[in-house]
């Protein structure tokens, strides 16, 4: 957790995607499918939300733009999140404002009042919990009639091979190449027997990038490959104590993904085993479908309809 609490302190994006998919942090595709969903409630009466693994809050700042009748919103993550101290941008932290966030806060134990919310809503999050634990209490949350209404990982999507592809990535540069081993060792030896074990890394790298031929695994290691070489660049000018720092930054990074692409293989759940543990849990009162988006299966999409 310590990895994600790091990742939501230092990212100024809403969301898990990063900066790269702009302030909010996902996909417009799926920015938009969001807007769908909370469109539907927009003449519904009073709405009373709680969000679920919120990160910095993409789904609260989604809602609070788009829906006047919000009566209150409380946004959880296990981390510990302060969006409205953490982003800087005055414009998303005023939209936030309304939106009451608790960081360290676990769905399998929220310890907030039953039938308190009309609904619910997770984005790529609460798979990541102990679903046994963590639906039967988003149940006991939801008021009569409400909706929980959920975007997960799954086993059939896109990214969930981009991560397996990831995942190999790294893997292979951490245990096969000892890539943090063969970087230390160049600001460890002298400057005559460094320079030698940076041309062998150079070439170990070089090899590896020849062996492969999918487009995802070259993009995967492309990336990992601008980070090493601005390494051995401080390297190569003698800049030792950049560097060794650029090393520290990379080594961390690079932990801290390689634990997350597991954490979210993890959490892909088929779709047989969701529907077991729903059956036990919603009865019938649920929907259990792909979600795709431009074409491509990016998710599972699960609602659950509390009964009147």
């Amino acid at each position: 957790m310590k990895n994600w609490d790091l990742y939501w302190k230092t990212n100024q994006s809403l969301g898990t995607f990063g900066t790269a998919e702009g302030v909010l942090g996902i996909p417009t595709s799926l920015a938009n499918h969001w807007r769908q969903v909370f469109h539907r409630y927009t003449d519904a009466g009073e709405i009373r939300m709680l969000d679920v693994g919120t990160g910095n809050g993409v789904l609260p700042f989604i809602a609070c733009s788009q829906l006047n009748n919000l009566n209150d919103i409380v946004a959880i993550d296990l981390a510990n999140i302060d969006p409205l101290n953490t982003i800087t941008d005055s414009q998303i932290t005023q939209v936030l404002q309304s939106v009451k966030f608790l960081g360290n806060t676990s769905i399998e134990n929220t310890q907030l009042p039953a039938n308190s919310f009309n609904l619910i809503t997770s984005n790529f999050a609460i798979e990541y919990a102990d679903l046994e634990i963590a639906l039967p209490e988003v149940w006991r949350l939801l008021t009569p009639g409400g909706e929980f209404y959920a975007v997960m990982h799954s086993p059939d999507s896109v990214s969930y091979q981009d991560s397996i592809t990831g995942l190999k990535v790294i893997d292979n540069l951490l245990n096969e190449m000892q890539i943090f081993n063969a970087l230390e060792s160049m600001f460890s030896e002298p400057v005559s027997v460094s320079q030698a074990l940076r041309k062998k890394l150079f070439s170990s790298l070089t090899q590896y990038r020849g062996s492969i031929s999918g487009s995802e695994e070259v993009l995967w290691l492309e990336q990992q490959l601008v980070k090493i070489a601005d390494i051995c660049i401080c390297h190569q000018k003698s800049d030792f104590a950049t560097g060794k720092q650029k090393l520290a930054l990379y080594k961390n990074h690079t932990l801290a993904l390689f634990e997350r692409l597991t954490q979210q293989i993890k959490a892909s759940r088929p779709r047989p085993e969701l529907e077991k543990l729903l059956g036990s849990i919603a009865n019938d009162e649920y929907q259990l479908q792909p979600l795709s988006l431009e074409q491509e299966s990016v998710a599972t999409l699960l609602v659950i309809s509390k009964p009147k």
